[in-house]
């Protein structure tokens, strides 16, 4: 099998990090795999949340809206933190994030209708 060329120049670009001091590293290392396993956690529930909601008792329109909460989240709430990152710093916006996420857990065990806004708060952080 034979790799394009724009694959090869690619690969040489990871050699970037390799410049970067041991402390960056571990703190690129560190946020790459708390993402990585936050969206892996995300990816693992969109299949079965579906059906999940439909076994507590909802409509199929129930279904809808929760589904469709994850896009609404994401276009709502990421052109604002983005401005709040450039002004403020990725910092706050990290923090924001993990306070949103965590209330949205809390919030997915309590009653009917608190489902939704969880839902949509696991987005928005």
């Amino acid at each position: 099998m034979q790799f394009p060329l724009w694959f090869f120049t690619r690969m040489r670009s990871l050699n970037l990090f390799s410049t970067f001091e041991l402390s960056l590293r571990r703190n690129l290392l560190s946020l790459f795999i708390a993402g990585l396993l936050f969206w892996s956690s995300m990816a693992a529930l969109l299949p079965t949340l579906s059906l999940y909601v439909k076994h507590v008792g909802a409509s199929n329109h129930q279904v809808g809206i929760v589904m469709g909460a994850f896009a609404v989240g994401l276009v709502l709430f990421r052109p604002w933190m983005g401005r709040l990152a450039d002004c403020r710093g990725r910092k706050l916006v990290l923090i924001i994030g993990l306070a949103v996420v965590a209330i949205a857990h809390s919030v997915t065990y309590s009653p009917n209708q608190f489902r939704f806004w969880s839902r949509f708060g696991h987005f928005t952080g």
